[in-house]
């Protein structure tokens, strides 16, 4: 089969004979994957390729805490073991089971991301995953997010933060497909969304990022002074022990890195 602008055409090596009706059978797949077939009569199938590792994404295909670990497997999906990580938040998982609608019922969309944070004792984590359709937390309360922002320890998808969209409870304007980095720490939880950081924080206004007072419920997106944003990142790291001891780093897409936190000097 032959495409040349609009046109798709059939070369023909034999001949047919005029008044006879011939099944053709063709399928197209693109360099995605994704197959278009009319193998059945009557209509077009368009078949979506199973996921896979994402072979280029550099940080955070496996992330632990304390007693559990999230992996990104080789089909794409993301993988849980440990104490405490069970959709119902408090029971321990093993063998690994998979993020998806059968172990974490409450689900939709595709994972895209995951990542925990906690007080470093105790099963004390907190457990989140970014899908194609929002952010969702399980585990134990309070270990990244505020706690007016669950429920219960039970698998959620989270209340909305101020500043934050009402479906994905992302910061408004951000998709789930614009997020390159999800990271989270002690008590705060970090974002990379093109070339911009955002942070959700109960620790210390410092991490914040914008000079602003403490607001644990509110996204912030970091800015290098009081009216200029933080832009082209394309890494961030942080880690915090308590309100005074924190520190954060963002690379960008130059070379420069920035600082912030309450521990940079």
């Amino acid at each position: 089969m032959l495409y040349a602008g609009n046109t798709w055409s059939l070369p023909i090596t034999t001949g047919l004979t005029a008044g006879n009706t011939y099944s053709v059978t063709a399928t197209i797949t693109n360099t995605a994957g994704y197959t278009l077939s009319d193998s059945t009569t009557g209509e077009l199938i368009l078949t979506i390729p199973p996921p896979t590792c994402d072979v280029n994404r550099k940080y955070d295909k496996i992330v632990s805490g304390y007693h559990s670990s999230m992996a990104l497997s080789s089909n794409g999906d993301f993988l849980v073991w440990g104490q405490a990580i069970a959709s119902n938040g408090t029971s321990d998982v093993a063998p690994p089971k998979a993020i998806n609608t059968t172990n974490f019922s409450a689900l939709t969309g595709t994972v895209l991301h995951t990542t925990m944070g906690g007080v470093g004792s105790g099963g004390k984590d907190q457990y989140l995953a970014l899908s194609t359709t929002g952010l969702w937390a399980w585990g134990f309360e309070t270990g990244v997010l505020d706690g007016t922002l669950t429920t219960s320890a039970a698998f959620q998808k989270i209340q909305t933060p101020i500043g934050g969209d009402t479906i994905t409870k992302l910061p408004l304007g951000v998709s789930p497909s614009d997020v390159t980095m999800f990271v989270a720490s002690h008590q705060t939880l970090m974002l990379v969304a093109n070339g911009n950081v955002w942070i959700l924080t109960q620790a210390s206004a410092n991490i914040q990022g914008d000079g602003s007072v403490l607001s644990s419920t509110t996204w912030h997106k970091v800015k290098i002074n009081n009216t200029t944003d933080l832009t082209n990142v394309i890494a961030v790291r942080g880690q915090v022990s308590s309100a005074s001891l924190n520190a954060f780093m963002a690379l960008t897409s130059d070379g420069t890195v920035y600082t912030w936190g309450s521990w940079v000097s």
